[in-house]
């Protein structure tokens, strides 16, 4: 509707404003309850159809503000892995804070490119883990001014959760029965 161009990805709905169509710019992003498979603008807002339901999403443009979107919710350190790296992208329409980052175990640093985004930007966070081959079952805090999620917890770990079986490791061998 107008200059505002709104799309979904099955996972969100968002809306960019195309005033300038060589330089779009994100406005907002909003998560999708279940599988958004069709959007279409009107009267300043859209129409969003998803598997369950039709919602109704508008934009209140003196309401913009930031999304953080980190790029894994998990980060695993198999073997003799040391390094890390993972990006949060800022989703929203506003300026992103990182107001502070934290892991309890002090076997980590880390280190972060920026620590303010702008709109439909990146940054990067890169940990680097002294492993000494014990197990590791820890989170990264972010903090930010992301009002609907100002902290986000990536689980770091030595293994996937309930496996005893690490990731890159080979699987055991096993038989597929058919009924």
């Amino acid at each position: 509707f107008g200059n505002h161009l709104w799309t979904t990805d099955q996972q969100s709905v968002s809306v960019t404003d195309v005033t300038d169509p060589a330089n779009p710019v994100q406005l907002a992003v909003e998560d999708t309850p279940s599988w958004a498979m069709h959007v279409v603008g009107q009267n300043g807002g859209a129409y969003v159809a998803d598997w369950q339901k039709l919602a109704r999403y508008t934009l209140d443009p003196s309401q913009l503000a930031p999304d953080a979107d980190a790029s894994a919710s998990a980060l695993y350190f198999v073997g003799t892995t040391d390094k890390g790296t993972m990006t949060v992208t800022n989703r929203g329409g506003s300026d992103l804070v990182i107001s502070g980052m934290q892991i309890a175990d002090p076997r980590f640093t880390i280190s972060v490119d920026k620590l303010t985004v702008p709109p439909g930007d990146t940054m990067q966070i890169k940990l680097d883990y002294a492993n000494d081959g014990t197990d590791l079952e820890t989170t990264l805090c972010i903090a930010t001014n992301d009002p609907d999620e100002p902290i986000q917890e990536i689980s770091l770990a030595s293994s996937s959760s309930g496996s005893s079986v690490l990731i890159g490791e080979m699987a055991p061998n096993f038989n597929l029965l058919f009924v």
